[in-house]
């Protein structure tokens, strides 16, 4: 009777090795990511620059007239500022969902001025009309919906997929991610480095102190 033939034992990890290299190479091809890996500026003009290329959202014949809020002297000067903002909604709704619409006023209001030299110390809103426009329309896209018995925005499965397919492909391009513990260091980093820079400038002073003390004496013993 022939015994059954065995692989060596070699060779079998190899091409568990191979294997794993395969799905490593495949996750680095596809490596996913969230809206808050990348930041929020570039974030913004990618979204506004996918959303004025795909067509999934309709300029309002009113959008180079129309001013943003009261307090405003102009309208905005960008072509694409309404899909900017479109952008700005969709990933504040991302990060802080259920956010509404008088929600949306104060993060877009501002103090103003519309008189010379001076500035009002109040605080005004931005315009509701405008927020609950650019929302309706992106709850048309399927992007943005209600929910029962809770009040504001969210996203929906689609809206999300698509934020974080935008993500991936921002950090493709070269961005690097944004991470907490990055800024916590520099900060740590930079309080460190300044304790030191306060030591030497100390010690200077009394060296100073010390040679002007030495020159006194010398002009006395004269």
């Amino acid at each position: 009777m022939w015994a059954s033939i065995s692989w060596p034992r070699g060779e079998e990890e190899a091409q568990r090795g191979f294997k794993q290299t395969k799905q490593t190479k495949q996750q680095k091809k596809f490596q996913s990511a969230t809206v808050k890996d990348v930041p929020a500026q570039t974030y913004v003009t990618a979204l506004a620059q996918h959303l004025k290329k795909s067509n999934k959202m309709e300029l309002p014949d009113w959008h180079d007239i129309v001013k943003t809020a009261n307090f405003k002297e102009l309208c905005p000067q960008d072509p694409d500022w309404y899909y900017i903002r479109a952008a700005s909604i969709m990933r504040h709704i991302y990060l802080r969902p259920g956010t509404g619409i008088g929600a949306f006023t104060k993060v877009y209001g501002g103090r103003g001025r519309k008189t010379r030299c001076t500035r009002r110390p109040h605080f005004f809103r931005a315009s509701s009309g405008l927020i609950r426009h650019i929302l309706q329309q992106l709850a048309e896209r399927d992007f943005v919906s209600l929910r029962k018995d809770q009040k504001g925005r969210f996203l929906t499965k689609a809206g999300q997929a698509e934020l974080d397919t935008i993500a991936s492909q921002v950090l493709k391009d070269g961005v690097q991610k944004v991470s907490f513990f990055a800024s916590t260091s520099t900060s740590t980093s930079t309080t460190t480095s300044s304790k030191p820079k306060k030591q030497t400038n100390e010690e200077d002073q009394e060296n100073e102190e010390a040679g002007d003390e030495e020159e006194e004496e010398t002009t006395e013993d004269q």
